[in-house]
């Protein structure tokens, strides 16, 4: 059995095992909240650029 065999095999025990795994479905949370925040953005432009006051 070469290299490519035994990797092929070991791959499908995977997969195989994973389809053995039990299927949960958690219930939805009641207390679930979705917060949207929205509002107007300065796309007017670039703030101005005034030189430093303090040079120190």
């Amino acid at each position: 059995m070469n290299f490519f065999h035994k990797v092929t095999a070991a791959a499908c025990c995977v997969f195989g095992l994973t389809m053995l795994a039990p299927q949960v479905e958690a219930a939805p949370n009641p207390n679930f909240h979705i917060y949207i925040a929205y509002g107007q953005s300065n796309m007017a432009g670039n703030g101005e650029i005034v030189p430093a006051q303090d040079q120190a």
